[in-house]
Parts: structure tokens; sequence; C-alpha cells
């Protein structure tokens, strides 16, 4: 039977003002979750500015089947051009430019000039090459310089559905701490915990990442010599470091908050849990069993829903769709997927909903022991 959504409010409300821990708790993820939340949207939509000032320039000559393949190491980075999958043969990818041989071969004096990226004209002109020009300012791109766009073009679609991940990542973190706090259990709030850490973990590798591509791509795309010899964003590496330091600096905050806050609730836990006369211990642990069970499928539906959404995005935008000979059957089944996955989610819900009524049983059964 459901409560009526008043006394639902009520219920919640109580079990949120339990204390002054449960409180702090939830007014701490809440704000952590808003705020994490509106800087993955300012990072997202840097990606995105900058996305559309290259993909104009890489789909005006380029195929859509092309994808293109960067090894090597600093100094000697072997950039290719691909239209197949490059472990297939006949071997399917040519070489753009390597650093190590090819640097000074196309060094082009005139182009070492910053466009206005808000205000891009891309015209196809003839011989695969693209004109670019913003103002008074023009820049004909070889054929080679847009293959080597494509290369960051493929980078920055990459960041926008990770930044995207993570901003959905947030609201589900603030959900399970919620609900940690409503039913009092331990398994949910250490999965708080422990993917608070690996958050901290990405946001330390994010920033250092940021600053290797960067170097990357003045390497094969910015430096004299290279086949486009220019920078066509010059801020974007700066601008995505400017907000990528500060999700940092907050989500190690956030980790030793966090880590303070769930010693606290975990204090009280077991204080609680004392306090439940005469509960079987049998029963206590079907309890734990149950809700570590629990908190197991609600993660593993966020990384099942995530990995189906990000999987889907590839075989339909990229070079995958036209490379790719089994998208159909990828397709269907990521739809059979998404068929079993609802009433997976609704299951969980439905056990969430109820996870409440199944924490007093160790308690009724005690109190009915020690009566007989």
């Amino acid at each position: 039977m459901r409560l009526p959504f008043s006394k639902l409010f009520h219920s919640s409300y109580s079990r949120i003002t339990l204390n002054r821990t449960t409180t702090l708790f939830f007014v701490f993820s809440f704000i952590h979750c808003f705020t994490q939340g509106i800087i993955q949207s300012f990072l997202f939509s840097i990606d995105t500015e900058y996305n559309s000032i290259l993909s104009p320039i890489t789909t005006a000559n380029i195929p859509s089947i092309n994808m293109t393949v960067c090894d090597g190491s600093p100094g000697n980075w072997r950039l290719r051009i691909c239209n197949d999958v490059p472990s297939h043969r006949p071997y399917p990818c040519s070489d753009i430019f390597r650093s190590a041989v090819d640097t000074h071969n196309n060094l082009v004096a005139d182009r070492q000039m910053v466009l206005d990226g808000d205000n891009l004209v891309i015209t196809p002109s003839s011989n695969f090459t693209v004109v670019v020009s913003s103002g008074s300012k023009s820049v004909s791109l070889s054929l080679q310089c847009t293959q080597t766009l494509l290369y960051s073009e493929q980078f920055m679609h990459n960041w926008q559905r990770e930044d995207l991940t993570f901003v959905f990542l947030q609201f589900w973190l603030f959900g399970i701490s919620v609900f940690a706090i409503m039913t009092d259990s331990v398994p949910h709030t250490l999965t708080v915990l422990i993917t608070r850490v690996i958050i901290t973990a990405w946001a330390a590798y994010a920033v250092w990442r940021t600053n290797y591509y960067k170097s990357q791509f003045t390497e094969i795309i910015f430096n004299p010599g290279t086949p486009c010899s220019f920078n066509i964003y010059p801020t974007y590496f700066q601008l995505r470091v400017s907000y990528e330091i500060p999700d940092l600096i907050l989500n190690v905050t956030a980790l030793l908050i966090a880590c303070r806050l769930s010693i606290k609730l975990l204090r009280d836990y077991s204080a609680q849990s004392l306090k439940c006369v005469g509960a079987p211990t049998h029963i206590n642990r079907i309890h734990k069993f149950f809700m570590a069970v629990l908190a197991c499928l609600q993660l593993e539906g966020f990384a099942l829903a995530a990995a189906t959404a990000l999987w889907l995005d590839v075989i339909v935008n990229t070079a995958l769709a036209k490379i790719s000979a089994h998208n159909l059957i990828y397709k269907g089944l990521i739809v059979l997927t998404i068929i079993l996955l609802l009433p997976w989610i609704a299951m969980v819900i439905s056990l969430s909903t109820h996870s409440g009524q199944f924490m007093k049983y160790p308690c009724i059964l005690g109190l009915v022991r020690n009566q007989e």
C-alpha cells in the first residue's frame, strides 16, 4: 500500500532532519550535485562550441567513412586516416603527418594567424581545399590540414559524451545519497563514498589529459611546419583547464567532507542497530545483504543505461555508422537492452520503495521473540 504524497513528504522530511548529520549530508549532497552539474554543463558548452567550428571544416571535403588514428610519443607522433578499422587487412590507413619526419615540409608563413572562431565562414574550394575566412582574414586549408583537424574533432566529440555522462552521474549520486539517508543503508553510504573517490581520481586525470592533448595538438596541428600551421581555437584548452581545476578542487573538498559525514552516519547506523532489541543475527544479515544487492542493482542500472547511450551515439554519429557491417545488429541489441532495462529499472524502483518496510522486520521479529 502506497502512502499519500503528503505523508510520504513528511516521512522523508523527518528522515532527512533526523539529526544534524543527516541534515548536513543532505544539504552537502544537494549543493555539490548542482555545483558539479553546472561545471560539467559549462565544459559541455565549450566542447560543443569548438566542435561546431571544426565540423563544417572537416565535413566539407572528408567523407564521413573516414576516421583518424594517432600513435607514437611526444616528438614522434604518427597521424593516420583510415576508412576501416585499422586491424583489418588489407591495411586501410594512410599517413597524414609524422612529426619526426614531416615537420619542415609544410611550413607556410602566412598561416600564422588567429581566426575569430565566432565569425568563421567555411567555403569548399578546388583541389580538395577549404577556405576559412573571418572578417578580412582568410586561409586556405589543404586536404592534409582538414584531415588533421578531423583528429581533434573526434576528441571533442568524445569529451562531449563524457561531459553529459558526468552531469547525469551527479544527479544519480544525489539520489543514492538521499536513499542512503532514508533507509539508513550502510551499502548505499559506502557506494556514494567509493563513487566520489572514483570521480575525484577522474577529475585529476582530466586535468592531466587536457594538458597532454594540448601538447599533442600543438605538435601535429598548431606548430609551424605542420599541415595547418596555425591555431584555429587558441583559447580552448585554457578555457577547459579553467573549469577542470575548480572541478578537481571541488571534488577533493567534497570527498573530504563526504568521508567525515559518512563516518558519522555509519556510527549512527551502528548505534541505531544496537537499539533494535533482540533482532536475530541472521535477519540482520539478510537485511544487509538485501541493501547491498539493491545498491549494486542501482549502480549497474546507471552504468548500463550510460553505456547503452554512449554506444548508440558512437554507432550513429561517428565513422562507425558507415564502416561497420553489423550496425543493424548493434541497433537491434541496443533496442533489446532498452526493452529489458525498463522493467529492471521498475523492479529496482519497487525494491527501493519497499525497502523501508523491509527494514522494520528485524526489530519487529526481535520484539516478538522477546515477548515470547
